[in-house]
């Protein structure tokens, strides 16, 4: 089998590309007047591929850059590592806020129920009143 690709048109046994008489005879004069040899097919450049879809991998403008996957020297780090920093940072804000407010609302809630516990003692305080002056 010849390979049709103008500058290779290099010659194929059948038993290389492991293919019987029985099957070659089953390619039409069309397939074989325009087949490839693997070499030809892994070097010749792909169909156009503009309709697949681009992911999106949720990068941030701002931590984006186009060396942020690339190392220029050895034990380098990249410019991503600041950008980690900032979110971190961001982070320890907002957990420290919430600590603040959940504490905030545990000394509200400690003040109520000492106000109640104070209340309680005082109606407890009264009733026993009442007993010893009714005879």
């Amino acid at each position: 089998m010849k390979c049709s690709h103008v500058p290779c048109g290099k010659p194929y046994h059948l038993s290389c590309l492991a293919l019987t008489t029985e099957k070659y005879k089953e390619f039409t004069q069309e397939y074989r007047s325009q087949w490839k040899c693997p070499e030809c097919v892994y070097t010749t450049p792909r169909s156009d591929n503009s309709e697949t879809p681009i992911r999106y991998h949720g990068i941030t403008q701002k931590c984006f850059t186009p060396s942020i996957n690339v190392n220029t020297m050895r034990g380098s780090r990249n410019a991503s590592h600041s950008c980690a920093m900032d979110t971190e940072e961001k982070l320890l804000k907002e957990f420290r806020e919430f600590r603040l407010e959940v504490l905030t609302q545990l000394d509200e809630q400690k003040k109520e129920y000492k106000l109640l516990l104070n209340r309680f003692a005082n109606t407890e305080l009264q009733l026993q009143e009442l007993k010893k002056e009714m005879p």
